[in-house]
């Protein structure tokens, strides 16, 4: 139960990493052309990056606000931090580091392996990987990287004729 505690805690390092993650959308999406192909009503392919740039600094701002409320209401019902608190909040940093740089190197390997092996596969890798990593059971985590890659191709390649990247193995499915 306590673990559970510890990782549901707000996170002032997520929320600037989620921030800083969406600045990036944002600065490599106005480098990409204004294109519509279906006039003006169409958005273009620059709509994706700066709607997912929105979402993931909302999300950030989101953890920062929890994390301003939980430190608040921390300091007002504290008056001392005993050790065996101390070495607590420690670990459960070293553990927030840790997920942060395993989370961060398998969005690299995945941004890597998407031009080999596909969407789909590397998709389907990737979510389930990191779903397992955060708790999900497996059979879970790979359903819903399966659900991921359906509802993903079905947006992007059905309603809006986008083509994702297909890989050595050429899947078109």
């Amino acid at each position: 139960m306590e673990s559970s505690q510890a990782e549901s805690r707000p996170s002032v390092t997520l929320g600037v990493a989620l921030i800083l993650v969406a600045a990036f959308f944002i600065v490599f999406a106005k480098d990409i052309p204004r294109v519509g192909l279906a006039g003006d009503a169409d958005p273009g392919p620059r709509a994706f990056p700066l709607a997912m740039a929105i979402v993931v600094a909302a999300g950030g701002l989101i953890e920062l606000i929890r994390a301003a409320m939980s430190l608040r209401q921390t300091r007002g019902t504290r008056s001392h931090v005993s050790e065996s608190t101390g070495a607590k909040n420690i670990a459960s940093a070293r553990t927030s580091y840790k997920n942060f740089a395993l989370l961060t190197g398998a969005t690299f390997v995945y941004l890597v392996a998407l031009s080999w092996l596909g969407f789909q596969i590397s998709t389907l890798l990737f979510s389930s990987a990191v779903l397992s990593w955060l708790g999900a059971r497996w059979w879970s985590a790979l359903l819903a990287g399966l659900m991921i890659v359906i509802v993903v191709r079905v947006l992007f390649v059905g309603l809006f004729h986008v083509q994702l990247p297909v890989g050595v193995f050429n899947l078109t499915f």
